[in-house]
């Protein structure tokens, strides 16, 4: 029952947070997985490794190439995200010190039903330096899945885990 009320409150910011913007997302893909990829989608990522779980959310406009998304990351056992690095200066985090930052698709390949794509570089803050995350995955019918594997640039190893996406209008 707690993990449901984390995982409603971890949803329901990701959608006040992302209804606002949606970073938009390079893709490239062929016309028959942009048909597949159309529409809303929304989902979670795990990682035991790295303690973290998180919302996901991703938004191709039908017979288009535009694509939207962002990652919520949030700390294994909390309710709320990770906040923006502390020490980088923006406007938002300037005016309000509690932002919760989005981490943003940096692009997407998909070509027969398989994805590829990476996020921008983003600040750890458990490890206190920047860190890189991959991910690849397979579409099947209202549902993309796949693993990641983060790297991280003060030489932290790497971390490894799993996402899932389902299409809005497939979800129960």
């Amino acid at each position: 029952m707690l993990r449901i009320s984390h995982l409603t409150a971890a949803l329901v910011l990701i959608s006040t947070v992302s209804c606002s913007y949606l970073p938009p997302v390079a893709l490239d893909a062929t016309p028959a997985d942009l048909e597949i990829l159309a529409g809303e989608w929304i989902g979670e990522y795990e990682s035991v490794a790295l303690g973290r779980r998180g919302s996901m959310e991703f938004k191709l406009a039908a017979g288009t190439d535009e694509a939207y998304g962002a990652v919520l990351m949030v700390p294994r056992g909390q309710v709320m995200p990770y906040q923006s690095e502390p020490y980088r200066e923006t406007p938002a985090r300037s005016q309000d010190p509690f932002s919760t930052e989005l981490l943003t698709i940096k692009f997407i390949r998909a070509s027969h039903g398989s994805i590829q794509g990476m996020l921008d570089r983003y600040w750890d803050p458990d490890r206190q330096c920047y860190a890189t995350t991959v991910f690849r995955g397979f579409a099947g019918p209202g549902v993309v899945e796949g693993t990641f594997r983060t790297t991280f640039d003060c030489g932290a190893g790497e971390a490894s885990g799993s996402w899932r996406v389902e299409k809005k209008s497939a979800r129960r």
